[in-house]
């Protein structure tokens, strides 16, 4: 990277926060939450796939899903302005991977898993990733 890349360039660790997001471009990691966190909020992600060392196919579970975009070498990092200026942000994702369920259903789904489901009085809606 030249001087200016690298003074606008942030490499974190730890959770993210709501405030860093809201200041991010773009997001790049190997197998993270962080392809999630910053897909629900809207920013733009990369997977670098040739990095990944485990067999549980995260990568291909997030690409699937439409979390992240892989990135099959290092070769290809040059590219990401590219890509950002091409795609723009997709809300549309965020809404195939995240909605509100109602209570009801998640009683089924509970209730089908053989988990205990108790009848209370209905709570507030929840959510949960699908």
């Amino acid at each position: 990277m030249n001087v200016e890349q690298r003074s606008v360039t942030e490499v974190l660790t730890g959770p993210l926060s709501d405030a860093t997001l809201l200041k991010t471009w773009f997001g790049a990691t190997v197998e993270s939450s962080t392809a999630l966190d910053c897909t629900l909020r809207g920013v733009p992600c990369f997977l670098c796939g040739w990095l990944v060392l485990s067999s549980y196919e995260y990568v291909q579970q997030y690409s699937r899903f439409g979390v992240g975009s892989v990135l099959h070498s290092a070769e290809q990092i040059p590219c990401i302005p590219g890509i950002l200026a091409a795609s723009g942000k997709s809300p549309t994702r965020r809404q195939a991977i995240w909605q509100p369920i109602e209570p009801s259903q998640l009683r089924r789904y509970l209730a089908e898993k053989g988990t205990i489901v108790d009848d209370r009085e209905e709570q507030p809606q929840a959510s949960v990733a699908t």
